[in-house]
């Protein structure tokens, strides 16, 4: 019997640390993230990094969160292919700074 319920425990902790992973970024920085993975890519850096925490973080979101992160990274995916001289300096600097946090 205390086996039984040892297995139920541990399968109740489990089906609950899913959507506690999902919920680690908040709305606001699953979209900057993504923005980030859309910059990374539209100047040929690795954006793996960005997309594998995209991926784990985007179960269990709401579908306008994904709508929005998927709008944002479109966006920055073009600003970053279009950029050049200062703006793609900014966009190296926004990837070395704020979007750092997200790669690691």
């Amino acid at each position: 019997m205390k086996i039984i319920a040892s297995v139920v425990a541990v399968a109740a902790l489990a089906s609950a640390a899913a959507p506690a992973f999902a919920q680690t970024l908040g709305e606001g920085d699953f979209v900057r993230l993504s923005r980030c993975a859309g910059l990374a890519e539209g100047i040929g850096r690795d954006a793996a990094p960005f997309k594998e925490t995209l991926k784990g973080a985007s179960r269990h979101r709401e579908e306008y969160v994904l709508s929005r992160a998927d709008a944002a990274r479109r966006a920055a995916l073009r600003e970053a292919q279009r950029s050049q001289g200062e703006a793609r300096g900014r966009i190296e600097a926004e990837l070395s700074g704020a979007c750092s946090a997200f790669a690691a």
